[in-house]
């Protein structure tokens, strides 16, 4: 059929469309993606619907002005209009400043076989049945109430580009949110995220157990007062802050002078406990490609070695203006890393909290806010298991908490990385973190505004 030709076709036919218009480059990229998504609430399934998708990224150059776009088209009819249109519209546009053309190919890749598990999405009773054993995990473990999400997506990822790159990858991944409640208002909750590739790589028993132990835990509560206190920050709430770190690793915000790395290549921005790698090429990491929309080879890349800031992210422009190497980053307007890494470390989660003569334990945060991106200095407001913790064992469970602070400082306060890792990407986390527990010396606590 014509509206659903195989997608290698339909770039390298918009390609050709847009090198006889006369274009410098052209760069198409279609991506195919077959979703499931089962929901839960109250115990039990209250949605699963399956759907195809097809998104169609287009790169258009002419006289160092560039126009993008990305729509979901099946057709080639509607998509050679969308060319023809930004063809027209790229010469009303101005000149890049540092403008370069795309790579010029072809590249060598690595191997697909790595991200790709076809029963991601056709083993539907292996779905159903691990949200199931979620649900029954969080209730046995001291849930009341379970909600939450699974989604499972296959992909076809295509580019075709006037640099001569034609590659393809297909790929899989499933996610699984969990989120128990230990009491009806729901104040006592926890959470559990499960993350792979492939479908027996998730873990629903214990992203189940981990949502309901937390929230049983959440029942007893006591009181502390506002004030600077040492931390051990669970691999949610460090998955968090580098999350929204990423984008302060890109050389988008670099070069705009949005982020507090501007200017400190080559310096100690950290403990040298902490080193931060971007990591495209991991087998389970939930972002891994082997290209970029560039076409450019993906690789890996130390962001963070040892405390010293080795390296933001590039594209081709944010390289030139940087004069470096493309990092395999692109996004066209945006470089950004794929999978983050944190190095493990050499201690227990359990010596962490040992450790603390009187401080807290988090586990999780949301809302984490920069109030000056230049600074570093940011706001987030902890949930899922906020603890405190007296002559190094946990007293109690903590309601309406702020944490405020700066991200540098943060970074050299780390005294501790766990030596247990966890691949953590949920809605609030959308660059994928393979995180630890980290501890960290005087984190302000502040109380929450209404608390």
């Amino acid at each position: 059929m014509e509206n659903w030709m195989k997608p290698m076709d339909l770039a390298k036919r918009t390609v050709d469309l847009g090198r006889r218009a006369g274009v410098d480059d052209v760069i198409c990229v279609v991506i195919d993606s077959e979703r499931r998504q089962i929901r839960f609430a109250n115990n039990q399934i209250t949605v699963s619907k399956a759907w195809f998708d097809r998104t169609v990224k287009l790169y258009v150059a002419k006289d160092r002005r560039i126009i993008t776009s990305e729509e979901k088209v099946s057709d080639y009819e509607s998509l050679s209009l969308s060319l023809k249109r930004m063809v027209e519209n790229v010469k009303l546009l101005r000149e890049i400043p540092g403008y370069t053309s795309i790579p010029k190919g072809p590249f060598r890749y690595p191997s697909t076989n790595l991200y790709y598990d076809k029963r991601v999405v056709s083993d539907e009773d292996k779905l159903f049945e691990s949200v199931e054993v979620a649900i029954n995990s969080a209730i046995e473990n001291g849930g009341c109430r379970v909600s939450g999400v699974l989604i499972a997506e296959c992909f076809t990822r295509t580019l075709v580009s006037t640099g001569g790159i034609e590659v393809e990858e297909k790929g899989t991944r499933i996610a699984m949110t969990v989120r128990a409640f230990a009491d009806e208002k729901g104040e006592a909750q926890g959470m559990g995220v499960t993350v792979s590739r492939r479908i027996d790589g998730i873990d629903p028993e214990g992203a189940g157990k981990e949502a309901g132990q937390i929230a049983r835990d959440m029942l007893k509560t006591v009181k502390a007062e506002p004030g600077t206190y040492d931390a051990v920050l669970g691999p949610y709430f460090v998955a968090n802050l580098l999350s929204y770190c990423a984008y302060l690793f890109s050389a988008f915000f670099v070069d705009m002078g949005v982020s507090p790395f501007v200017g400190k290549l080559g310096q100690r921005i950290a403990s040298e406990k902490i080193t931060v790698i971007d990591d495209p090429h991991l087998p389970d990491g939930y972002n891994s490609h082997i290209f970029d929309d560039e076409g450019y080879p993906t690789q890996r890349n130390f962001l963070i070695k040892e405390g010293v800031l080795k390296t933001y992210v590039h594209n081709g422009i944010t390289a030139k203006k940087f004069g470096v190497n493309r990092t395999g980053n692109a996004g066209w307007e945006m470089p950004l890393p794929w999978n983050i890494v944190i190095r493990e470390g050499d201690r227990r989660t359990e010596e962490l909290i040992e450790d603390l003569q009187e401080g807290f334990y988090f586990l999780n945060t949301w809302y984490t806010r920069f109030q000056n991106y230049i600074t570093g200095d940011f706001s987030t407001i902890p949930r899922d298991g906020i603890f405190y913790v007296k002559n190094g064992e946990i007293v109690g469970s903590v309601r309406g908490v702020r944490v405020a602070g700066n991200i540098i400082k943060l970074f050299e306060d780390i005294n501790g990385v766990s030596r247990e890792i966890k691949q953590v990407y949920w809605w609030e986390t959308p660059v994928p973190v393979l995180s630890s527990t980290i501890s960290v010396r005087g984190i302000k606590v502040t109380k929450a505004y209404g608390a």
